[in-house]
């Protein structure tokens, strides 16, 4: 991500909605939740998320909208799913 440094304000987002769901997950769960600013997207990311189940990239566009907001209507189903999980489900 990057952006004019919009990064790690979704960075804080990411990390509040995720503390949560981190504290529901057993000690034994396996679950290991990582989130990071990487710049620029590129294939180059390919053997860091060797092992990874599921990852989620962000990048920014301009719209007609407030700076700083996360629209959810861009959201996946699954991806709403994850940000509003307060406890792991297996």
């Amino acid at each position: 991500m990057s952006d004019d440094g919009f990064a790690h304000y979704v960075i804080e987002i990411l990390e509040s909605k995720l503390d949560g769901f981190k504290a529901n997950l057993p000690d034994d769960s396996g679950i290991d939740i990582e989130i990071s600013e990487f710049g620029t997207v590129n294939f180059t990311m390919a053997d860091y998320l060797e092992g990874c189940k599921f990852a989620i990239f962000v990048d920014t566009i301009h719209q007609n909208k407030n700076p700083g907001e996360i629209y959810e209507e861009n959201l996946t189903k699954e991806t709403k799913e994850l940000l509003n999980t307060q406890k792991c489900t297996q």
